[in-house]
């Protein structure tokens, strides 16, 4: 019963998307179609553009080396972009309902984005707030440093100490770390539960799945590859150390709820039920990013509410790991309040980016106001110079999600779960996240 309520919401919007095709509304295929296959074609200039494609294998180019690649055609593609958008400005959707103009307006901005993406290829170059707005469709406000400095006044109280509060914080919850050989038992019972809690109130198809693998020098920490069909390759860094909280944490926004499942239900409700072709591809740099790593960084706090999260850690995964319990509210409270300073991590990496602060400066910032071990913090600047602005999706993301959650959700679980689902499942765009749907 519980999960008819829950998909209520969406199975309702499905039937919508279906009768609504039947009447009207063909022009807006055609484009999303030819939308794919230009974001496909612009992928083959930036290996990292397209995150994962489960379309139609004929409309893939045939597989080509970057390096013998014919000359960037950036007047072809911007010609095509600039079409497609011309297009889509001059639809009418007066009569679109609810869902229709959800994907009217994840489609527009999607092609908006693609075409920075090919001026950037071109050589435009853009400041980090640009590229937030352009690419992702987010507006990057002043960031207080006062709510920065009360976190770690606070982390103070909680670690007392003469050293930097960096390394008082890092050496503290290394006493959590999983040993490397407990890690992946330790990983696949994590992924195990956040599945049984998902499957408690989402339903997935019978054949959703993944792989899970342990890799090294990444600058990422974890990355799921969605490869179609509802199933996915979870890979994990090992390079540094793994805490009982991040296992915790990777799982959720990999996995269960997060993007695993974000993966499976697009593709479910909105790529083969509804037969939105936009929603074959993902390209990483796209207002949609910021939604899916909002849901996935907000997993944790919806599939392990209250106490829960202790009662886990302390029950079952600290038994697997051969660690004590003592000091662990201490130390789930002490990542909480380190969590809440990703912002003063993207203001660091948006300084950073835009020249105002040196390297060195920049790593100094990230250890004294955003608490990043020492070891750490060349990758946190690795990622920033392969990814570019990409750090905006987790953090004003996560803040979209949250405020949504609280405006719409409830304070019961049941409530939360299903605000949950509705977003997991239908499309969106971090400009248009004010209203529901219902």
């Amino acid at each position: 019963m519980k999960h008819l309520i829950v998909f209520s919401a969406t199975i309702l919007l499905i039937m919508s998307c279906k009768s609504t095709v039947i009447v009207n509304h063909k022009k807006l295929d055609s484009i999303a179609e030819s939308y794919v296959k230009l974001a496909l074609r612009l992928g083959q200039y930036d290996a990292n553009y397209v995150d994962a494609y489960y379309g139609p294998d004929e409309w893939k180019p045939a597989p080509t080396s970057l390096e013998n690649m014919p000359p960037f055609p950036y007047q072809t593609f911007r010609s095509e972009a600039d079409s497609l958008l011309n297009l889509l400005n001059h639809m009418n959707i007066a009569r679109f309902d609810k869902l229709w103009t959800l994907r009217y307006n994840f489609l527009t901005k999607a092609v908006a984005s693609l075409q920075t993406k090919i001026e950037m290829i071109h050589g435009h170059h853009y400041n980090y707030d640009e590229e937030a707005r352009q690419l992702f469709d987010v507006e990057l406000a002043d960031m207080d440093t006062i709510y920065f400095r009360s976190i770690i006044r606070t982390l103070n109280e909680l670690l007392p100490g003469d050293k930097p509060l960096y390394q008082r914080i890092d050496e503290f919850s290394s006493q959590f770390n999983i040993p490397a050989d407990k890690l992946e038992h330790a990983f696949r019972a994590t992924l195990d539960e956040c599945r049984r809690r998902t499957l408690a109130h989402i339903e997935l198809p019978q054949n959703e799945r993944f792989d899970l693998e342990f890799v090294l020098d990444k600058p990422w920490s974890a990355y799921n590859w969605y490869k179609g069909n509802y199933q996915s390759l979870i890979q994990v860094n090992t390079t540094h150390p793994i805490s009982a909280y991040g296992i915790v944490s990777l799982a959720t926004h990999e996995g269960y709820p997060g993007h695993h499942v974000n993966s499976v239900l697009i593709e479910k409700y909105l790529y083969r039920d509804c037969g939105w072709v936009e929603f074959c591809i993902s390209p990483l740099y796209a207002p949609y990013s910021v939604i899916m790593e909002g849901l996935a960084n907000a997993a944790i706090d919806i599939t392990f509410p209250d106490n829960e999260l202790q009662l886990f850690m302390k029950n079952v995964l600290f038994p697997i790991a051969g660690l004590g319990t003592s000091d662990i509210e201490r130390y789930i409270e002490v990542r909480h309040y380190v969590e809440a300073l990703e912002f003063a991590r993207l203001n660091t990496l948006r300084a950073f980016s835009n020249g105002d602060i040196s390297r060195e400066q920049a790593i100094d910032q990230l250890q004294t106001m955003a608490l990043i071990p020492l070891e750490k913090t060349a990758r946190v600047l690795k990622f920033s110079e392969t990814y570019g602005a990409y750090s905006v999706t987790y953090v004003v993301g996560l803040q979209l999600i949250r405020d949504y959650l609280k405006q719409h959700g409830g304070i019961d679980s049941d409530s939360q779960w299903q605000i949950m689902s509705e977003l997991l499942s239908t499309p969106r765009t971090p400009s248009g996240m004010s209203d529901r749907l219902q």
